[in-house]
């Protein structure tokens, strides 16, 4: 998807290197077309046929090159490196200092970036295009077959269109570092399920998500308070969202053709909600103030066929639900409503209304018992997960309860 601020990056590249000097006509020399502005030379299209490792040359015409970017030509522009898709791998030298954001979104087969060691500019980690200082991703290797991908730490932005396209990935883990998403980041990952947004982010792009039609739930994080234009595009399985009451604008078909969405959750209350979500297409799908509490263990939300409570400040949970999903048995003694949970070497038991939780055999007081209404066994969430060695984490501002094994 072409959005106009990467054509405006290249427009005003124009006008700043024609301001220092005169501009040649196209060239071309072996695979690459090129042109001439103030004595540097800048790559704006590679030959399709290009396969394999491509070396990118650190001259072209006796000049050097400093730019990869697209054609000047802003009626029919176009990728420099669009339909290149039998390219497996790229070498940068030290001269390129800047790259055009959708310079290599042609290349479906890309595995690798090499970049000389002295660039000024940019390095490869693992393969992966970044800035020299390793605080921005610039681009995923999209022709990489991993299924997960954890973006490193000390990462503080996304660029453009920095996934766009990747088939292969399903789950990518952005670490807390992240303030930052760009334009188009995540567009057509089709098989993306699941990602975590950092609470470092203030806003959600435009097209961030634009065709990730196998995400299922998304959490906005607290303190993002816009959701722009075309955000979760065609998320057509996207099921459910949590939108915290910092958000105050929802752009145009933010979640246009978003047809499973059926559960929005939001923090703040009605009024609130009528003044930011305007004509968008969440007025039709019924709201949920407040007073929710979603439950995800390992960034997978967990479905209960009863709504988890919050009592005496603890959160309540269907026992089945939650002893499932941590993939432990289940045992009940009808007689003295005692449950028996076992994974692996590890046994839990409890009676019903009783302060006392064994975990093998050694007592835990907890402060809210298990207990039975409207016929279903609610126990409580932190102290069953963490007696089986788990991380319990506490959301308040999205009344959201994280786990982690």
């Amino acid at each position: 998807m072409k959005k106009i601020i990467g054509l405006l990056s290249v427009v005003l590249l124009f006008f700043a290197l024609s301001a220092a000097g005169s501009a040649s006509t196209e060239q071309t020399e072996g695979l690459f077309t090129y042109t001439i502005f103030n004595d540097r030379a800048i790559i704006i299209k590679c030959d399709e046929s290009a396969s394999g490792t491509i070396t990118i040359p650190s001259e072209l015409g006796g000049y050097p090159v400093t730019s990869i970017s697209e054609s000047f030509d802003i009626i029919s522009s176009s990728e420099a490196f669009s339909g290149c898709s039998d390219i497996t791998e790229i070498v940068i030298p030290d001269s390129v200092t800047w790259i055009e954001e959708a310079a290599f979104s042609g290349c479906s087969g890309l595995v690798k970036f090499t970049v000389a060691e002295n660039n000024p500019s940019y390095c490869a980690v693992d393969g992966n295009l970044f800035n020299k200082d390793k605080t921005g991703l610039i681009r995923y290797s999209i022709g990489k077959t991993d299924s997960t991908y954890e973006v490193p730490d000390g990462v503080t932005f996304i660029g453009n269109e920095a996934f766009i396209g990747c088939k292969s990935l399903t789950d990518i883990i952005l670490p807390p570092s992240i303030n930052s998403i760009e334009t188009d980041a995540f567009c057509y990952c089709e098989n993306l399920t699941n990602i975590n947004l950092p609470n470092g982010i203030t806003s959600i792009s435009v097209g961030t998500f634009f065709g990730c039609e196998n995400l299922k739930n998304i959490i906005i994080p607290e303190h993002v308070t816009i959701i722009d234009e075309d955000a979760f595009y065609n998320c057509e399985s996207l099921t459910s969202i949590t939108i915290p009451d910092s958000v105050t604008f929802i752009g145009k078909n933010a979640f246009y053709q978003c047809n499973d969405l059926t559960d929005v959750y939001y923090s703040g209350t009605q009024n609130q909600w009528k003044k930011i979500f305007g004509n968008t297409e969440l007025g039709t799908i019924p709201v949920q103030y407040r007073n929710y509490v979603l439950v995800f263990l390992n960034q997978k939300k967990i479905e209960f066929d009863q709504i988890p409570i919050i009592e005496n400040d603890r959160t309540l949970v269907p026992l089945r639900a939650i002893f499932e999903a941590l993939g432990a048995t289940v045992e009940w003694n009808e007689e003295t409503e005692t449950v028996t949970s076992s994974r692996g070497a590890i046994t839990v038991s409890f009676q019903i209304g009783s302060n006392q939780l064994y975990k093998n055999g050694q007592e835990i007081m907890i402060d809210v018992p298990a207990q039975i209404m409207d016929g279903k066994t609610m126990v409580p969430l932190r102290a069953v997960a963490e007696s089986f060695d788990c991380l319990v984490e506490w959301e308040e501002n999205t009344q959201t309860v994280w786990i982690t094994e």
